[in-house]
């Protein structure tokens, strides 16, 4: 079975939608992200990538995340300043923006939690989820009784500034409205 998986990874790429490398199956020598993003027009994140995990690095903000493939092993806990489960189940986000990359990527309904005003929301099955009680909506960041159910039940935040985090406030910053050119802005999708 662990030689089929091996197969199946080096070919279709990725593990998504939650899927984890199974119990005792964890290989050092596979590369469990054969799917590497190639960041071409963006100055301010780069993405290096090792056998079970990545380090994306933001360049802008001077802060790195270390992405670990679910199942994984021996991961050193200091490989980034914060440090991630992937694939991701579930995320705040903190901008209306960051909607469209999420449902561009087929990740709706990981999204549960949104941290602002819900008005400024313009996605109709967004807002349908929100009404439905699977979003959960906060107006601040990472400083209220909501914020604390968004910090238990999400892997992280992804947001474009916070004046002042909690301390269990794991943001992931976005700054794709830094970069000086349309293609530098586009390419951060490979972020998410």
């Amino acid at each position: 079975f662990f030689i089929a998986l091996q197969l199946i990874l080096r070919v279709t790429g990725n593990l998504i939608d939650g899927e984890c490398i199974g119990s005792g199956d964890f290989d050092a020598t596979v590369d469990y992200f054969p799917d590497k993003a190639e960041i071409e027009f963006s100055k301010l994140f780069e993405v290096e990538y090792f056998p079970s995990y990545k380090i994306v690095t933001n360049t802008h903000e001077n802060v790195t995340y270390c992405l670990y493939q679910c199942g994984s092993t021996g991961i050193d806990e200091a490989c980034g300043d914060v440090v991630v489960e992937v694939p991701i189940t579930s995320i705040a986000l903190g901008d209306t923006t960051f909607i469209t990359r999420m449902e561009q990527l087929g990740e709706r309904l990981a999204i549960k939690g949104y941290l602002g005003a819900t008005d400024y929301i313009s996605s109709p099955c967004v807002n349908a989820l929100i009404d439905e009680g699977e979003i959960v909506e906060t107006d601040s960041c990472g400083l209220d009784a909501n914020n604390e159910t968004l910090a238990v039940n999400v892997s992280f935040i992804l947001i474009d500034f916070c004046t002042d985090p909690s301390e269990d406030f794991k943001p992931v910053y976005v700054a794709d409205l830094y970069e000086d050119s349309l293609l530098g802005q586009a390419e951060w999708l490979k972020y998410f």
